[in-house]
């Protein structure tokens, strides 16, 4: 996750990026920023302790890890769209607003 939200960062006009997936028994996010004296580590942490999880790291790069272990999958799947909410509203943008840029493979 962390390379994919470097590489998303560099795309012309990004300001942030926000990349999630399960990886064996978790859910882990990247996050990162462009813009200088944010708390991406603090937004990290609020996330990720909101479902009981760790996270945390820097200014402008963080990250989290969520336990899925034993969760149906759509019960995973309104984790990740909650947490999407979260980090959309801690940034100050309507949860609505964001992007999907992959999705589910079928």
């Amino acid at each position: 996750m962390a390379e994919l939200a470097d590489l998303m960062l560099k795309l012309k006009g990004m300001r942030w990026s926000f990349c999630l997936g399960c990886m064996e028994e978790d859910l882990v996010f990247s996050i990162r920023t462009i813009i200088k004296g944010i708390r991406a580590g603090q937004i990290a942490y609020l996330i990720a302790e909101s479902k009981g999880g760790s996270g945390g790291g820097h200014n402008m790069s963080a990250a989290g890890r969520i336990p899925i272990a034993g969760l149906p999958e759509d019960k995973r799947l309104q984790i990740c769209d909650q947490i999407t909410s979260k980090f959309l509203s801690k940034i100050g943008l309507d949860p609505e607003s964001g992007k999907l840029l992959i999705g589910e493979a079928e």
